[in-house]
């Protein structure tokens, strides 16, 4: 069993280039305040350089959890760049696959990124050194490696993506996804070998085995994806799996219908060549074993296997006479999936730390934080306008493919599911398929439901907070000398009011998600199954290949071209969403405060700076649009020299690669809104603290006037009895 190695930091000093900062926009009578937090900080994140596994693998979760808990408080706090409004803070992390290089960046979310990256990496140690050799054992391998799968799936969706800047090469997508699924294989095939042990039904074997494959099969996949970036190593353990557990399934779907073939006395011919392809895979993984120096474990299942299929062939050579087929035609085998990453937020890997919050939230002005949130809505806003764009481009690509059942009508790989068809399958597959969908959808509604009673409750507290200072001011007249409510609380009621806009707009988007998702419910069992099943469901095409041509070529060329510009789209569109809703105006904010400039020509000012890159995304979708219109003028010369009509092979491989396209759009989507609730939530948890210390304070105010007032009321009636 593999686990992944953790990342290693070098020492920083925290206090240092924070205090200058503190200093400049809070004075040095709050830096004070502030300062035994941040040492505390520094000390837990130099704790990390330590752990490495070592010292308890709970030690170092906590010391993990207290630190990533640390750099969400102090993200929407200490923006990180070298300019006066920031810190120059500069934080370096090695890669795990490749110790000797180091990403350095001045950026919270890579430190972020790095502190969950060695979360998942402390999980993956726990299940490795779990002593499988017991039930309870091998149980917790199970767990462990589920929830290190979900922790490498939680840093894929929602943090890499806000990282900005050039990174290591443990925290691309492809690499990410490899880890996330040779975990989920390990977790598998711990269950197989449970399942093993327990004597189940050898066609339930078979389907677990098939799995785990399936599993390891997209590991090399991604691992392919990062060739000559990572050890060599990777790919061929994964390979070597691959082999060797598509060996065990296909010998135990064998063993499964040897009994059904020696009753019936039919069938040995099938059986014979299903135990041919099993022992041509086994030699297959010895193969990969000695070419890598691997370890190959399947001496004993070799042996079986030849001492069966010499028996079976001796038989049928003698009294049964069948036919054996090509292995090539036989059925694929079935598979089913008895583990899933663990869903995790970033939130539940924090612990809490509510002191050293509510002291950072008091150090910036409440007029600043609601100035600073609305910049946020507007950055929202600007990124969901130019995705609009982006989307509509998009939709119009898609559109032009489909209409003229590209690029399978010029492809040449007939009878098989075309690669690019089955990366998208197995991305799918890989994000939890349609189980996936139902628990983030389930998520998305519980976000829902906490912001909803969160703005409700901030609404009735300060409804009633004004009503007692009205009541008291209509009772005590004159004598109720403090300030009316209605002229404190406003921003709050603003804040409310456009964080219910949000979460307004943010149903109606869970909605469509919803929408388009029951839209493709049809065809989530198609695309859960494995690429020989999918290859087995698609229908013929044409008889004979067709010739290719100059102008079969030129459409093969320019959807090449339109790949590469939908690529850059795509890259455009990241850089975009990652630049504006990483930035931090807070301490500019301030210094405007200082000088008595109006805050809203700061927010005006700096969403400014974001048009160069509106145009850069704007420019790749003129490429785009411009690659798709070369696409559909290529088609249309093709068309006028051939009488090409579209055959069933094309319309069935243009159903399946919508719906997969359609199913990683919801994913996306969905990611998206749990991003954005994430977001949401940490903002009306923060709301929630600043309404309670403005209630709590104002009841004081109030407890403190009313004593005033009926000392004051108890003394002069005292004077008019005397």
């Amino acid at each position: 069993m593999l686990a992944v190695e953790m990342k290693s930091t070098d020492k920083v000093d925290l206090w240092r280039p924070m205090e200058s900062y503190l200093n400049t926009n809070f004075g040095r009578d709050q830096t004070q305040k502030i300062k035994p937090f941040i040492e505390s900080f520094n000390t837990t994140r130099n704790e990390l350089m330590a752990i490495q596994g070592r010292g308890g693998f709970e030690n170092s979760r906590m010391i993990l959890r207290k630190h990533l808990a640390a750099c969400c408080t102090m993200e929407k706090r200490f923006p990180l760049n070298e300019t006066k409004a920031g810190v120059p803070l500069k934080l370096a992390w090695s890669d795990s696959f490749r110790p000797k290089t180091k990403g350095v960046l001045m950026s919270w979310q890579f430190e972020k990124a790095c502190v969950v990256y060695n979360m998942g990496s402390i999980y993956s140690m726990m299940a490795r050194s779990a002593d499988r050799s017991s039930t309870d054992g091998i149980k917790d391998a199970i767990k462990y490696f589920q929830m290190a799968a979900g922790v490498f799936s939680l840093l894929r969706d929602q943090i890499i993506g806000g990282i900005g800047g050039p990174t290591t090469v443990d925290l691309l997508d492809p690499t990410i996804s490899m880890c996330i699924s040779f975990l989920l294989a390990q977790a598998q095939s711990c269950f197989y070998e449970k399942a093993v042990k327990d004597r189940l039904n050898r066609s339930l074997l078979s389907k677990l085995a098939c799995q785990v494959a399936q599993f390891y099969a997209a590991a090399l996949n991604f691992a392919q994806q990062v060739a000559g970036q990572i050890d060599p190593s990777w790919a061929a353990h994964f390979r070597l799996q691959e082999q060797a557990f598509l060996t065990a399934a296909h010998f135990q779907f064998a063993m499964a219908e040897k009994e059904r073939v020696e009753e019936k006395s039919e069938g040995f011919g099938s059986l014979i060549a299903r135990l041919k392809l099993a022992t041509s895979l086994c030699e297959h993984a010895f193969g990969i074993a000695k070419a890598n120096s691997l370890s190959c474990n399947l001496g004993t299942l070799q042996q079986t296997l030849t001492a069966e299929l010499a028996t079976l062939e001796k038989n049928n050579n003698i009294i049964y006479l069948e036919i054996v087929p090509d292995p090539k035609t036989l059925p694929p085998l079935e598979m089913i999936a008895t583990v899933r990453a663990t869903p995790v937020t970033v939130q539940e890997l924090c612990e809490p730390l509510e002191s050293a919050t509510q002291a950072f939230d008091r150090l910036v002005p409440a007029d600043v934080r609601a100035k600073a949130d609305e910049y946020t809505t507007r950055c929202e806003s600007l990124v969901s306008e130019v995705q609009r764009e982006v989307n509509t481009c998009s939709g119009a690509v898609q559109k032009a493919l489909v209409d003229r059942g590209l690029p399978f009508s010029v492809d040449s790989t007939s009878g098989k599911l075309p690669d690019s068809v089955w990366n998208k399958i197995q991305q799918v597959q890989l994000k939890g398929g349609q189980q996936g969908l139902d628990h983030t959808c389930s998520t998305l509604q519980k976000n829902t439901e906490e912001a909803r009673a969160i703005l409700a409750s901030l609404k009735e507290q300060l409804e009633q907070e004004a009503k007692d200072d009205q009541s008291g001011r209509e009772r005590f007249s004159g004598s109720w000398t403090r300030m009316p409510s209605d002229t404190l609380n406003g921003n709050f009621f603003n804040s409310i009011t456009q964080y219910g806009t949000k979460l307004q707009q943010a149903e109606t988007a869970n909605a469509s998600v919803l929408e388009k998702f029951r839209s493709q419910a049809s065809m989530a069992p198609l695309l859960s199954k494995n690429r020989s099943e999918i290859e087995a469901t698609i229908p013929s095409g044409k008889d004979g290949a067709e010739a290719d041509s100059p102008a079969k070529t030129k459409v093969r060329t320019a959807l090449t071209a339109l790949e590469g510009h939908m690529d850059g789209l795509q890259k455009e569109m990241e850089s975009f969403r990652t630049t504006v809703l990483a930035d931090n105006i807070t301490s500019a904010l301030i210094e405007a405060k200082q000088r008595g400039e109006p805050l809203e020509r700061v927010i005006d000012r700096e969403l400014v700076k974001f048009q160069a890159n509106q145009q850069a995304v704007s420019g790749a979708i003129e490429k785009a649009n411009g690659g798709r219109v070369e696409v559909e003028g290529a088609w249309t010369a093709y068309q006028a020299e051939t009488t090409h009509k579209e055959d069933e092979r094309t319309q069935y491989l243009k159903k399946v690669e919508s719906a997969a396209t359609a199913m990683l759009e919801v994913f996306s989507d969905a990611s998206e809104g749990v991003g954005f609730f994430t977001r949401l939530l940490d903002y009306l948890r923060t709301l929630r603290q600043q309404v309670d210390d403005f209630v709590y304070a104002r009841q004081e105010e109030r407890k403190d006037l009313l004593g005033t007032i009926t000392r004051q009321i108890s003394g002069g009636a005292s004077g008019q009895g005397n």
